[in-house]
């Protein structure tokens, strides 16, 4: 069956080609199915509804989801034998699936595609699918900043669980720096995922001044979840270090990055942790000029938390904070 199969992908007109696709994917053999999408990416690369009929099962079977549902804790990668002859093999249909995701719209129909009730789909987010479980089987660092380049054009939450798994232990600055970047993704799986990345890296002193100034800017943004675990982050560096920067957000223009100096400021006195660090601040609050109902909330509450003492408060005096 292999080699008529095959005969039908390599040298039928296009209509016989795609029934031979469907029927493959009808079959459900795994290593059929990927065997004949790689040699549909390389003899048929330019018949986009050929490769529509047999993309959707190619590096899809139980080992392979079994993988992506593991433990946070229990990374194993299926083997590159399961599904290729080589390493070669793999890269090669990396490369022609890069390729593919090159001349593919976003998104492109076939219906009916060879009979009236079936119809198929070929769009960027599934090709770039394919392509980070490529890079997930190669295991390569270079793969995986190869496959980085694709992440945002994945569905939101593939992008969530690609971002896991491609960047569960980062080997480089570029994976590094994209992760601290995906920490302000539009989607929440993502943005969740890269947050717990990014505190991990924190935690193991492997983020630069960059990083830190980088994850200032997301402050911008209302995410709560992303806005805590920035604050948490940010709140623990070293006193020199945290107060540049609650200084620098103090200052800001945007009201969301000075309520997150505030509650840096306020976490920092409810734990009665770097008392240096709040004396050095207290003057700063008086940058805070007009403050917005959010911020006086906030300052209130720290006034509260740090001197019990009934006074009028104000800007001019720091909410108390100082006279």
């Amino acid at each position: 069956m292999k080699l008529s199969v095959r005969e039908l992908l390599e040298h039928s007109p296009a209509h016989i080609a795609e029934a031979a696709a469907l029927f493959i994917g009808y079959l459900q053999d795994v290593e059929l199915i990927n065997e004949m999408t790689s040699l549909a990416l390389r003899v048929r690369s330019q018949d986009h509804k050929v490769i529509a009929g047999l993309l959707d099962m190619y590096l899809r079977d139980t080992r392979f989801q079994l993988y992506l549902r593991a433990n946070e804790n229990d990374m194993r990668i299926p083997d590159l034998s399961f599904y290729f002859d080589s390493r070669e093999d793999a890269e090669a249909d990396f490369t022609l699936l890069t390729v593919l995701y090159t001349s593919v719209k976003d998104k492109e129909v076939f219906d009916p595609y060879v009979f009236p009730w079936v119809s198929r789909v070929l769009t960027k987010s599934r090709i770039a699918q394919k392509i980070c479980r490529l890079a997930l089987l190669i295991s390569s660092p270079d793969y995986t900043e190869k496959a980085l380049d694709y992440v945002c054009s994945l569905d939101p939450y593939d992008r969530g669980l690609y971002i896991k798994y491609l960047l569960y232990r980062c080997q480089t600055r570029r994976q590094v720096e994209f992760a601290v970047a995906m920490m302000a993704d539009k989607g929440s799986d993502a943005r969740d995922q890269a947050c717990r990345i990014v505190r991990n890296l924190h935690d193991w002193n492997d983020l630069v001044d960059e990083d830190y100034l980088a994850m200032e800017s997301h402050l911008r943004l209302k995410a709560a979840p992303m806005r805590t675990c920035i604050i948490e982050i940010l709140g623990s560096l070293p006193d020199n270090k945290a107060i540049s920067s609650v200084r620098r957000l103090f200052s800001d223009k945007s009201a969301d990055r000075r309520l997150a100096g505030l509650s840096i400021l306020k976490n920092w006195i409810a734990k009665g942790e770097k008392a240096e660090a709040i004396n050095a601040l207290k003057p700063e609050l008086s940058a805070i000029a007009n403050p917005t109902s959010k911020e006086r909330v906030l300052l209130e509450s720290i006034f509260a938390e740090n001197d019990s003492k009934e006074n009028i408060y104000t800007p001019e005096n720091g909410f108390g904070l100082y006279s």
